[in-house]
């Protein structure tokens, strides 16, 4: 259950930051985090 809870966390994370990307492209943060968030839930290409 634990693994579901954090995937979906980070899912939605992604989205967040999918969000910021759009609104703000020069944020790097956004690019990076999000890259992180990725490779937590086992994507590891975008």
């Amino acid at each position: 259950m634990q693994a579901q809870t954090n995937r979906a966390s980070y899912e939605i994370d992604i989205q967040h930051y999918n969000k910021a990307i759009k609104e703000l492209p020069t944020f790097a943060q956004a690019y990076n985090y999000r890259g992180v968030a990725y490779g937590n839930i086992g994507h590891n290409t975008v």
